[in-house]
């Protein structure tokens, strides 16, 4: 009987002091979750998954609504930047169709990403009145001037709950590599350390909690953002470089969150934040596949989306073609690094075999999404070369051409897959001499050392004649034909007439100090 009693006893401490606890926690900790996604690239409908083979499909904005609807509590959805440039949903809307999703989806905030800049300056505006959420970007500002556009909004506070959450906007100061200087006439992109600090310092003022930062710098910018910005910033959720970062990075007390790409996951942060002690005390963070048999798409959501494509849909939905390997692309696969790529080597065969040059030159970042084995449709090459560039054609010596390969192994934005030539370097030699040799390679496959004096005709894209991703020596070039061949439109017609895809690692480079 006494040990009953005290049994009964001590179950009766526990439970009081359970009660006494969550009492206490509750008091003294206030959550907000964040919802939050990146690079969207207009992939608003679900895809078959590169890395899961035996995976339903994955993503869209139907799943992210079902996701959405399952979630117990109140959220704060935001995402960091790219939203609509890369699939013809997207594209043929300049935009609209993903916005007025995002507007159903209730989302609060978008950081500007650099393909928002994509159809020029005046399309950014009519997206951004079109949007029910700002357009964030703290260091966009218009040239020689403390102003900002009238589509960028400034900082501002949200009310949830008990909390006062604090949101800036920043994005990549690498803007004149990454668009047309057209798109980006009469702005400046400014230090985001400079312009976030400053936006923080008010946002404090005006009685903030949590500073949350939306970026779309990349990973390593937001770590020497958190790095530089400890003080002032809570949270950063990025994108850009398109990281699935599946535990959260912290670094100096900063929470750093990367969700992937193309709404294939739904991040979700819960902050506990504590007014007694002024920071966030405690979080849980993870990413959510948006498998389609876990997040059935919403009807309603597919609804929009196929109403808002009406005939064009049935043009995107036309089989053209089989591809008889999987080939993977730049952000999927092995496309990362110096490497070669099949579709690379596929690619550039065209635009040299199009227009009987010597070379030709693509970057590996154009290359956006896989091919996978199966049908091939027209929807499926509006997403492999979505940015609508043209076939430029110019002069340059073999010597150019060196230093050409030299601005690609030597820590350039996007590395280049050739035609026409093969090349060994070494990245662990110094820049400006990893280029060890390059060997011409004609159409009967006879090889020959580059003649430096030697001029030779080449074909590039227009974002890279125009000195894109920091490409310097293509703006050197002689004899320049803008011809009005669309890369998409060359590749469609190529497999009208040569249905079977494949193309293979022919060893076009080598990186000697590859492990």
């Amino acid at each position: 009987m006494n040990y009953l009693k005290r049994l009964a006893a001590a179950c009766g401490f526990l439970l009081v002091s359970a009660g006494l606890y969550f009492v206490y926690w509750s008091y003294n900790f206030h959550p907000v979750t964040f919802v939050f996604t990146s690079d969207g690239h207009g992939h608003i409908l679900p895809e078959r998954s590169w890395d899961e083979k035996d995976t339903p499909p994955l993503g869209g904005l139907g799943a992210l609504s079902t996701f959405l609807t399952g979630l117990k509590e109140d959220y704060i959805l935001t995402d960091s930047g790219d939203i609509f440039q890369g699939t013809p949903e997207g594209m043929l809307t300049e935009g609209r169709v993903v916005v007025e999703l995002m507007n159903e989806l209730g989302y609060r905030a978008a950081a500007l990403g650099n393909h928002e800049f994509d159809y020029g300056q005046e399309t950014l505006k009519n997206l951004e009145a079109l949007a029910s959420f700002p357009f964030l970007g703290s260091n966009i500002r218009l040239l020689d001037s403390e102003e900002q556009p009238d589509w960028v909004s400034p900082p501002f506070i949200i009310e949830e709950g008990d909390l006062s959450i604090g949101l800036i906007g920043a994005i990549t100061q690498d803007m004149p590599k990454l668009t047309g200087r057209d798109n980006i006439e009469g702005l400046e992109f400014t230090d985001i350390i400079s312009e976030v600090r400053t936006a923080a310092a008010d946002l404090r003022k005006q009685g903030a909690d949590i500073i949350l930062l939306l970026s779309h710098a990349g990973y390593e910018d937001d770590l020497h953002i958190a790095e530089e910005l400890s003080q002032e910033l809570d949270i950063i959720l990025g994108g850009h470089t398109h990281l699935v970062l599946d535990k959260p990075k912290i670094k100096k007390g900063v929470i750093l969150g990367h969700p992937g790409c193309n709404f294939q996951y739904a991040g979700r942060l819960r902050a506990y934040y504590s007014h007694k002690r002024n920071r966030i005390n405690a979080y849980k963070y993870r990413l959510y596949p948006l498998r389609t048999d876990l997040y059935p798409p919403d009807e309603e959501i597919e609804a929009l989306i196929n109403s808002s494509m009406g005939e064009a849909a049935e043009m995107l939905n036309e089989e053209i073609g089989q591809v008889t390997v999987d080939l993977p692309s730049s952000l999927y696969g092995n496309g990362r690094g110096h490497r070669e790529l099949a579709l690379g080597n596929w690619q550039t065969d065209i635009m040299r075999e199009s227009l009987g040059v010597d070379f030709a030159f693509q970057n590996t970042g154009g290359i956006r999404t896989p091919l996978l084995k199966g049908p091939l449709k027209v929807r499926d090459i509006w997403k492999l070369s979505p940015f609508g560039n043209h076939l430029v054609e110019m002069t340059l010596t073999g010597q150019q051409v060196r230093r050409l390969l030299e601005e690609s192994v030597s820590g350039g934005y996007s590395y280049l897959q050739v035609s026409g030539l093969n090349f060994v370097f070494n990245t662990a030699l110094p820049e400006g001499m990893r280029v060890l040799n390059v060997i011409v390679v004609d159409d009967d496959g006879g090889k020959t050392e580059i003649d430096d004096e030697e001029e030779y005709r080449l074909v590039t894209n227009s974002f890279l004649a125009g000195g894109g991703d920091g490409y310097t020596v293509f703006t050197e070039g002689k004899d320049v034909v803008e011809t009005e061949i669309i890369m998409r439109d060359l590749q469609i017609s190529y497999i009208r007439e040569n249905p079977e895809v494949y193309a293979s690692v022919e060893g076009r480079k080598l990186n000697v100090n590859a492990h």
